[in-house]
């Protein structure tokens, strides 16, 4: 079975969730009986790729403003040519492009990782393109693969399409249960409470601020950590201030997977109070690194944590003060999550991602 990935997330992130998913599974992938892997990368950015795990076609071109237009318009004929003259079995498109030059021959195979665009950012000009081509990707697609069931319901509800054709595949923890090793850098010299990746929106950084707000000895006794690539903004500045909260005590992290993986670590606990996740890989990483995780209740999250977590409803900060207060301050209780979660990771793990996204060609081929 030959296999290729697209050029298309690659020349989107350097480094990113959906860049990892890609990377992991085609690693995997092309180590598993009859399966040729090609990564036809084009000009692209990527820092994730590896050629001496599968065929890397294309070349690295640095990142450089005002040229993603161009890039896709080559990366596009690139596809093009490629697909004429050397189709594959399966083409498995890494992201969503209304005018696109997919093998007609070959399997279509889409991954639907969360609809955040369609249930929270419908209504922004600036992403319909974006909505209108995961639509038409989805509806050509020979099979879609969903990252977990709240995302296949969703996706089932918004777009119409054949339920025959949606499958469930987790995705992986890349980080290796336990804590990473004795050199654990600690984000502060203070106990501190950990969030992870981007705060605007549906993210809902702002119940965790409000929720930190109502406890006196939590401010008192703990920091909150924001690690991410975003320092803290000025609105997320006025918002402190308001809420009486002193400035030093919100402090920004940002690094590579060592950094994460102590920044998890050395965390008291995890806090995870997103309205909506696709699959939620955060709360899974934190208890690959023996953090205990008080997470929301909604959309994928209890797929992936199960017992593992202290729930709270998301728009309820009261609710969420009283989680951090036992998780904080019971050490019983922070001792059970942690034992938990270190159970609950080996459920999800890449080379099962890889192997079931296999069976999907697979099974693609045979209709």
């Amino acid at each position: 079975m030959r296999i290729v990935y697209d050029y298309q997330i690659f020349s989107r992130q350097a480094r990113g969730g959906i860049t990892r998913y890609f990377a992991e599974i085609a690693a995997r992938i092309a180590k598993l009986p009859d399966s040729q892997v090609e990564v036809w990368a084009g000009a692209h950015f990527s820092e994730g790729l590896d050629s001496s795990l599968y065929s890397i076609i294309g070349r690295f071109v640095p990142k450089i403003r005002g040229v993603r237009v161009p890039r896709r318009a080559l990366n596009r004929q690139f596809t093009k040519h490629h697909a004429q003259s050397t189709p594959p079995d399966v083409f498995h498109e890494t992201y969503y492009d209304a005018c696109y030059y997919a093998p007609t021959s070959s399997k279509r195979i889409v991954t639907v990782h969360d609809m955040i665009l369609e249930k929270y950012l419908s209504d922004d000009p600036k992403l319909q393109e974006d909505i209108r081509a995961k639509a038409l990707a989805v509806r050509a697609a020979d099979h879609v693969i969903c990252v977990s069931k709240n995302t296949r319901i969703d996706l089932l509800n918004t777009l119409p399409i054949d339920p025959s054709r949606v499958s469930v595949v987790p995705l992986g923890c890349s980080f290796s249960p336990g804590a990473p090793g004795a050199d654990l850098a600690r984000a502060t010299s203070r106990p501190y409470i950990l969030y992870v990746g981007t705060r605007d929106t549906y993210k809902n950084f702002a119940t965790l601020l409000a929720a930190y707000n109502m406890s006196p000895r939590i401010m008192r006794d703990f920091d909150v950590v924001a690690f991410g690539s975003v320092p803290i903004t000025s609105g997320e500045k006025d918002q402190i201030a308001a809420l009486a909260i002193p400035l030093e005590r919100v402090v920004h992290r940002k690094g590579n997977d060592a950094s994460l993986a102590s920044a998890y670590a050395g965390a008291s606990a995890f806090v995870c109070p997103s309205r909506y996740e696709g699959f939620g890989l955060p709360p899974l990483e934190a208890m690959a690194c023996n953090c205990p995780v008080i997470c929301s209740n909604t959309s994928s999250l209890p797929e992936v944590v199960g017992d593992a977590g202290l729930y709270f409803n998301p728009d309820d900060p009261d609710e969420l003060a009283h989680a951090l207060e036992t998780v904080l301050y019971d050490r019983n209780i922070a001792d059970a999550l942690r034992a938990a979660g270190l159970m609950r990771v080996p459920h999800f793990t890449w080379d099962q991602c890889a192997q079931a996204t296999r069976d999907v060609y697979a099974r693609a081929l045979m209709r």
